[in-house]
This record gives C-alpha cells, sequence and structure tokens, in this order.
C-alpha cells in the first residue's frame, strides 16, 4: 500500500507499506523529480542504525540533496533491528528479504534501474552491509556498498559464498566507542580486518589511494576548517584495486572521528560526547556518491538470444536473474 506523495520542490518523497512473514513493514524514497518517471534511475539504499529510524537517518545523512543534484532515487527502509543494539543473524535474514522486496516493488514501478543499485548505512546499518556483500543472492542486486561506522561480522567473513567483484568503501572513526577501530571481539573483526578480507575475496591489490579517480574529487568535498568548529579529525584513505575486474575497497580513516556520520549538522548535547566527533570537512554523502558513480564493473551476467517471430531479440540478465537491458534486431 502506498501513501499519498509529498511534493518537494525538486522531487517528492513516497511511502509505501507491505507485508512480509504476517509482519507489516515500510518504507519511504525520495524521488527527484517532479514528473512521472520517464525511464529507470539509479538508486541508493539507505539503512538507519539501531535506535534510530528511516526518517532520522534521510535528515541527518542530507542524501536527498545529493540525489536532487545528481538524479538517482535515495531509498530509506525501516529495518527490524531498529531496538536492538546489534545486528542478530535472525533479524540480518529477515530484513534481507524485506530488501529484497523492496527493490522488486521499485523496479515493478519503473523507478530504478537494477543494473545500479547501491547501499550505504550506518552502525547496525551498515553492519548489515557486510552480510549482504557476503551472500551471492544479496551481492549480485548491488554495484557497491558503503558502510559508515562499521567492521565485518568474524563468521560472515569466514563466509563469503561466491566470487562476485564486491566493491567496498568503508568509513571509520578511529575513537569510535560503540564499532571500534580495532574491532569488538570475538564478534567483530577490526577495521583494518574488514578492508584485508574484501581485498583478498576480490583478489585486490594495494595501491595508493591519490591513484583512484575517486581520490581526486574528494578534495572538491572540503567544507571548511575542522580545527575552526572544534572537531580536530582528518580523513585518510587505503585502496586496493583488482585491475583486471576493476573491483575496488577503500577504507576511509577518520583520525579522532567518533561514532558519527561525517557532515551531519545536528547537535545533540550530552550524545554528542557519548558519540565522539563529527568529522565536518568532508560530507559522507558526496564521498558515497562520488565513490558510486565511478564504480565501473565489467559485465558479469550473461546474455540469451530469443528468437520470436522475425525477430532475433537479446536479453542480458545479471547474477541474480533480472533483466537489464535487452537489444532487439530485425533478421534480414
Amino acid at each position: 500500500m502506498s501513501a499519498a506523495k509529498r511534493t518537494l520542490d525538486k522531487g517528492y518523497i513516497a511511502t509505501h507499506t507491505l507485508r512480509l512473514g504476517g509482519r507489516q513493514r515500510s518504507f519511504f524514497y525520495y524521488y527527484p523529480h517532479c514528473d512521472e518517471p520517464t525511464s529507470p534511475l539509479p538508486a541508493v539504499l539507505a539503512l538507519h542504525g539501531s535506535y534510530s529510524s528511516a526518517q532520522a537517518f534521510m535528515e541527518i545523512t542530507a542524501l536527498n540533496e545529493m540525489a536532487a543534484k545528481s538524479g538517482f532515487v535515495a531509498v530509506y527502509p525501516s529495518m527490524c533491528y531498529t531496538m536492538s543494539y546489534t545486528v542478530s543473524h535472525q533479524e540480518a535474514r529477515r530484513d534481507a528479504a524485506f530488501i529484497k522486496r523492496v527493490l522488486k516493488y521499485l523496479e515493478k514501478t519503473a523507478l530504478i534501474d537494477m543494473s545500479k543499485i547501491y547501499a550505504t548505512g550506518f552502525s547496525s546499518g551498515a553492519d548489515i552491509l557486510h552480510y549482504f556483500a557476503s551472500r551471492k543472492d544479496l551481492a549480485c542486486l548491488f554495484k557497491g556498498f558503503a558502510p559508515v561506522c562499521s567492521n565485518i561480522e568474524k563468521d560472515w567473513g569466514e563466509s563469503v559464498n561466491h566470487d562476485l567483484p564486491v566493491n567496498m568503501l568503508m568509513l571509520n572513526g578511529s575513537l569510535d566507542r560503540f564499532n571500534k577501530w580495532e574491532g569488538n571481539p570475538p564478534r567483530w573483526l577490526s577495521a583494518k580486518d574488514s578492508f584485508d578480507i574484501w581485498s583478498k575475496h576480490n583478489g585486490a591489490e594495494k595501491i595508493r589511494a591519490d591513484n583512484l579517480p575517486f581520490f581526486s574529487t574528494v578534495s572538491g568535498f572540503v567544507h571548511g576548517d575542522n580545527n575552526n568548529s572544534g572537531q580536530d579529525t582528518d580523513l585518510i584513505f587505503e585502496a586496493a584495486t583488482n585491475a583486471q575486474t576493476g573491483a575496488q575497497v577503500i577504507l576511509g580513516k577518520i583520525e579522532g572521528g567518533g561514532h558519527t556520520w561525517p557532515g551531519a549538522q545536528n547537535k545533540q548535547g550530552l550524545l554528542d560526547m557519548l558519540v565522539g566527533r563529527t568529522h565536518q570537512k568532508h560530507s559522507a554523502g558526496e564521498i558515497i556518491w562520488s565513490f558510486f558513480r565511478q564504480i565501473c564493473l565489467p559485465s558479469t551476467g550473461r546474455w540469451i538470444k530469443l528468437h520470436i517471430c522475425c525477430f532475433q531479440v537479446l536479453v542480458y540478465f545479471n547474477h541474480c536473474g533480472h533483466i537489464c537491458t535487452s537489444v532487439t534486431i530485425i533478421w534480414s
């Protein structure tokens, strides 16, 4: 069931509710144009953290502004771990099924291009992205992941069940008290171990981060001096790539950063003292979209040739069986 659209100056926000496993699940999305969809757009799923909500995450991330400027659909699902301190395996499976249904709905409405689906998240919403990336039926749906303040779970890292390329950008605060840079053993590995796991999975070799096209765009996102705002933090990247597949793994270490979304402007008083410093020199949303739009993977699906009457139809399927593109050629 869809609710009425709330029209904005540069687009609209719509909500939708569906039933899954006997429960009502909801999500809303921002579409960057007021007109009805004429062609599918890229989509970025944004997953909120524990003790938060899809609405609050939309306000913190300011992704709608990026979507309006860059032309993608921003999707905000309400996850089932909302009142959990961490993501349980059962919640991960439930939310995985939910995300599949969300994407299926949006595909049917012709809103999104299924070959250009990306996902970001914060804290628990970032943790679950590592789970998605580790499972073939989920990894094949996404062209890139960008978890913020998260490390991979040990079991997920040891049980990746596919050899698909995984594009991964991780942003982690060195002074994060919750998703610690050094990890939270025995379940959660360190940020460096997470980087190494995805690099090894991709067969990627470490390179200078400033050799990546992505890195050259980051300097254009500088918004001010952290020192002037009392936030003495810095952002340092390391990277690994596979020259053949183009898969990239990038780890952004926010020196002095806490358990916060870089660039978030909301001040929460005493809560800020608990979660730590917010890096203000860069916006996470800008960095993440820059990473997503520069991802260039080779075709990893398959072409199927169909004969229909006097037509020969070539249809391209990705690894999940979704039709991404088709070309029709008239027989001579």
